[in-house]
C-alpha cells in the first residue's frame, strides 16, 4: 500500500489485510503496526488497518522554493 508522491506516510506489507483492500485517495485511517528501518529507510508495517472516513479532501499541490518550517509536512 502506499499513498503516492505525495502527502502521507507509505506503509508496506507482503500480506493482504482483509478489512481494507481497495486503497484509495482522501481515506482517513487508524492504523496499529510497527516501525523499522529497511535499507536505511523507515518503514510502516501495519497488523489492522480500520476505514474511519471516506471522501476527505485532498489539498492542492503547492510549489515551494524555500525550504523552512512553514512548508514542512505539506
Amino acid at each position: 500500500m502506499s499513498s503516492g508522491n505525495q502527502e502521507g506516510i507509505t506503509m508496506f506489507d507482503f500480506n493482504s489485510l482483509p478489512n481494507y483492500t481497495v486503497v484509495t485517495e482522501g481515506d482517513s485511517l487508524y492504523i496499529e503496526g510497527y516501525v523499522a528501518p529497511f535499507n536505511g529507510l523507515t518503514q510502516f508495517s501495519p497488523d489492522t488497518i480500520t476505514l474511519i472516513l471516506s471522501g476527505n479532501i485532498i489539498p492542492a499541490p503547492i510549489v515551494v522554493s524555500d525550504l523552512d518550517q512553514t512548508t514542512e509536512s505539506r
